[in-house]
């Protein structure tokens, strides 16, 4: 039973620190209101993986997704972060 508490704990923890993320994403790149975010995290299992990875998907109404990759865990990321994310995505989306 303590293990399950404390596992549902870091969950809380973690859901919390992705509407943290959502939030600082929509700021720093000014999304529009029509755009929605979605916030995953994970930890890579091949061996080369030394970080977990955050993933930031961007729908934004009639274009392509848009996803951002981040070696960090969500509490982890800063305004920073989402601007190089950014600004990696975008230049390969650049033909």
């Amino acid at each position: 039973m303590f293990a399950l508490g404390l596992r549902k704990q870091r969950s809380g923890n973690l859901d919390q620190a992705r509407r943290a993320l959502k939030a600082r994403v929509r700021q720093v790149l000014h999304l529009a209101d029509d755009t929605a975010v979605s916030i995953s995290h994970a930890h890579c299992a091949a061996p080369a993986c030394t970080e977990p990875q955050t993933t930031v998907l961007l729908f934004v109404p009639d274009r392509p997704t848009l996803s951002l990759h981040i070696d960090k865990p969500p509490e982890h990321i800063g305004d920073a972060d989402i601007l190089q994310a950014m600004l990696r995505a975008a230049s390969q989306h650049v033909g």
